[in-house]
């Protein structure tokens, strides 16, 4: 299926949205949400996966002309990525993720006619962690590709601050525009029955985590905290819902501190909200956080969070502790004392206004602000 160019306003658009695969993190359904928002809106999107695998590819719009470059490695995309805009010809690409950011900065370096839009989707905490020689070449890679793009949009303060303090990116180029997280119909989802025992049961009272299995979220963190936690009430439950490399290491904990009747891993789920409506406390425990959609979601269904106040979105979404609770970065006993006075009713919080917070991050109030920054790139 082709993809027609139409008018916005007093300009032409032809647009490609690029994900480099639709696994289960939080830039790629950004992508799919993009996609599904502007083709519903009248403009016939194009989303271009690199490696087209993953759970959200059930998400996309059957409307959205999706394809598909099956590349095997999606650091090999380069010649694929290249040969399908020369048939596309957009007139505007936004890119949602660095590693699709650099190999489309690489394929269209001496190709000025597009213009192109990356999102930025974390801080680079990833990237000043490295070994002195891996952080160099990561930067020498980042700028040159940056370099090509003609704005940046950061999905929060944090993140903009880092490109420019790293001289990724001029601040002039780059805008802040919070994640467009919610989809429209996120409340019917939310409805939905979820066969779990632990959130049936009215006697226990479950805390909820989602995200990738990864060392960025800390899960291990969490886990280790509910040692102390169920010693004190055998009421409550851990749920952490998702997938990734560090599932393995995350289980033997488990099994060493033997948590298993209390804490359990779920695989990713194409519909989570029914776990986020039915939890009674929302934990992240992230090192650093380009925004935190994960945060955003639970709000949105009424339900407490408690964070780490890493680097990022989380202290932005919950507004420095007005919607949530904020603890230092690795600090165990703080983490406890939170999710215990929530938990006990100590600390409450109004569920109507969470919703609301939560409804400010909506697709369709984010995706506008996105095709605004993209006709003015």
């Amino acid at each position: 299926m082709q993809n027609h160019i139409i008018k916005t306003g007093k300009k032409k658009i032809k647009l490609c949205i690029i994900t480099p695969t639709l696994f289960g993190g939080g830039a790629e359904r950004i992508a799919v949400n993009l996609a599904n928002q502007y083709t519903k809106s009248g403009i016939n999107t194009t989303l271009i996966s690199l490696r087209g695998e993953g759970p959200y590819r059930k998400q996309i719009n059957p409307d959205v002309n999706f394809i598909n470059l099956k590349v095997k490695r999606v650091r090999y995309g380069l010649a694929a990525l290249y040969k399908e805009l020369r048939e596309q010809q957009p007139t505007h690409i936004i890119s949602v993720l660095m590693e699709s950011n650099i190999i489309l900065g690489l394929a269209l370096f001496f190709n000025r006619k597009p213009k192109l839009i990356f999102r930025e989707a974390n801080t680079m905490d990833a990237v000043t962690r490295q070994n002195a020689l891996k952080r160099a070449i990561s930067l020498i890679r980042l700028r040159f590709s940056y370099s090509r793009t003609n704005k940046i949009i950061a999905n929060s303060p944090d993140t903009k601050k880092d490109l420019v303090k790293l001289k990724i990116a001029d601040a002039k180029k780059i805008k802040v525009i919070p994640n467009p997280v919610l989809p429209v119909e996120y409340r019917e989802l939310a409805k939905k029955s979820v066969s779990d025992d632990w959130l049936n049961d009215e006697n226990l009272k479950v805390a909820l985590n989602v995200g990738r299995l990864h060392e960025q979220k800390d899960q291990k963190l969490l886990i280790k905290s509910f040692v102390d936690l169920v010693a004190e009430d055998n009421r409550l439950r851990l749920i952490i819902l998702g997938d990734g490399d560090e599932k393995d290491n995350l289980q033997k904990i488990i099994d060493e501190q033997h948590l298993n009747n209390f804490v359990k891993i779920v695989p990713f789920q194409d519909n989570p909200w029914p776990y986020y409506k039915n939890a009674d406390v929302f934990v992240l425990t992230s090192q650093w956080e380009g925004f935190g959609n994960v945060i955003v979601e639970a709000l949105a269904c009424g339900t407490p969070v408690v964070s780490t106040n890493c680097p990022g979105g989380p202290a932005y979404i919950l507004d420095n502790g007005k919607y949530g609770r904020l603890v230092p970065l690795g600090d165990k006993q703080a983490l406890q004392a939170q999710i215990k006075k929530i938990i006990n009713g100590q600390i409450t919080f109004d569920k109507k206004e969470l919703i609301k917070r939560g409804n400010e991050f909506s697709v369709e109030k984010k995706a506008h602000l996105y095709l605004k920054e993209i006709l003015d790139a």
